[in-house]
């Protein structure tokens, strides 16, 4: 039960890795990103999921240090960046 609740975090994990790396790639959509992802070992994989998503809570903490206004911008970038 567990293992399977790991499992898809961490999927979902990966999928937002993809998209955050795939957003301000040209010419690489999120699947090519995710398939180069599931290529790599599992400790490169954790590694990398592991570098975006820290970059993604640092820069969430500096735009709260901007107050609501701050994480406005912050989110839109995401939304723009993802989309």
């Amino acid at each position: 039960m567990a293992s399977e609740v790991f499992a898809k975090i961490g999927r979902h994990c990966r999928l937002v890795t993809a998209a955050l790396i795939a957003g301000p790639w040209p010419g690489r959509d999120i699947g090519d990103i995710e398939a180069a992802l599931q290529g790599r070992a599992p400790t490169t994989q954790a590694a990398v999921v592991a570098g975006v998503l820290a970059l993604l809570a640092a820069f969430s903490f500096f735009a709260g240090q901007f107050g609501l206004i701050g994480l406005a911008v912050f989110w839109l970038a995401v939304i723009l960046l993802i989309a």
